[in-house]
């Protein structure tokens, strides 16, 4: 009869797959240390955002817990960068050392070695997967794998991406994101224009037409407008025609922005107006606790696009007919809270190593 606390099974389990967490594990909870996260890019601006959604979610749950069971025992996150296009902040130098890291070899860097390893966008999986191996730590994915599910520990994935929960897969509500709900600035509206893309069928004159409708119905807001790095150029200088004739509209270029301008923005406005095709936009706005309107563009019918309808039928989103013939918009009184989800589930699966092996 095996007569250990259920405390040291989980030990020993934990320890068989990744010792360097079950060492964490194991500290008492006045010696609690940082959760020390590698982190993979393809330096793809969206991709790095969701790697960062869910590092700041990380770093909240653990400097304030939500729940009680079970204790983590990390105070903090310290997180360190590489990237699969840049060599200088490479992990694995060339394919040798990456084949020789998933046979267990570590590689020769001057940093501390981590507890969880985190990539997202494909180029980024053979070395998430590599070093997981390597560093015997867990692996994180944040899309669904070009790899088997099978060979990473745990996988936070958009429902459309067709994956379902299991133990080791979460799926979410559009990608993980940075946006925090703020106060809102009275009278304040935020446009956000996309460009063409394979979910939806970008006309010009149509969108034009819904941009003037919409600026019209509601004359009295305080409206900035932003392009994306799809935006036509042409389609920004119509907008900026469209903008003279206006007091209370401001254009903000894509190529004129900084860095953090959307992440410090978006939240303040009361609405946020989102052509379709910027997916990844509808989801920041919706987790910003502003009220979300979409423009009304003819989809591919993909399954990003379906995603987007699901959102309108469940009254989360606004189109802008509605919103024309009605006067008002559906309230988004529960901002989404995808990457707190994802960080409460990824430390309470760290933490329990798989409630299937205990």
């Amino acid at each position: 009869m095996d007569t250990r606390r259920p405390s040291e099974k989980r030990l020993s389990i934990v320890e068989k797959r990744h010792p360097t967490t079950a060492s964490i594990l194991e500290q008492p909870a006045n010696r609690c240390q940082l959760l020390i996260i590698w982190y993979v890019t393809d330096d793809k601006p969206g991709h790095i955002n969701q790697i960062l959604g869910l590092i700041d979610a990380l770093e909240r749950q653990l400097s304030q817990p939500v729940v009680s069971e079970p204790e983590y025992n990390f105070n903090g996150v310290k997180a360190y960068v590489f990237s699969t296009r840049q060599q200088r902040r490479t992990l694995f130098k060339n394919n040798w050392s990456k084949l020789k890291a998933l046979f267990g070899f570590v590689p020769d860097i001057s940093l501390p070695a981590p507890n969880l390893i985190i990539g997202a966008g494909h180029a980024t999986h053979c070395t998430v997967l590599a070093a997981s191996r390597a560093y015997k730590i867990p692996s994180v994915i944040l899309m669904k794998p070009s790899l088997p599910v099978s060979w990473f520990d745990y996988l936070i994935v958009p429902e459309h991406d067709g994956l379902e929960n299991t133990d080791n897969v979460l799926t979410i509500r559009g990608a993980i994101n940075r946006m925090q709900p703020q106060q809102k600035m009275p009278q304040s509206g935020l446009i956000l224009l996309g460009g063409p893309s394979k979910h939806y069928i970008w006309d010009e004159e149509e969108i034009v037409q819904q941009f003037r409708n919409l600026i019209a119905v509601k004359a009295d807001v305080r409206w900035k407008i932003s392009t994306s790095r799809r935006t036509p150029k042409n389609f920004e200088d119509t907008i900026d025609k469209i903008m003279r004739q206006h007091n209370n509209l401001k254009l903000i270029k894509f190529d004129d922005c900084e860095k953090n301008w959307l992440k410090e923005n978006l939240p303040q406005n009361e609405q946020v107006w989102v052509t379709p095709d910027s997916v990844s936009m509808i989801f920041e706005a919706l987790s910003s606790g502003a009220d979300v309107g979409i423009f009304e563009m003819r989809s591919t019918h993909s399954k990003v696009s379906k995603s987007i309808a699901d959102l309108v039928t469940s009254h989360q989103v606004t189109t802008l007919d509605v919103y024309i013939r009605a006067k008002e918009m559906f309230r988004n009184d529960f901002p989404l809270n995808e990457g707190e989800k994802a960080a409460r589930w990824l430390l309470e699966k760290i933490s329990n190593n798989n409630a299937t092996e205990k």
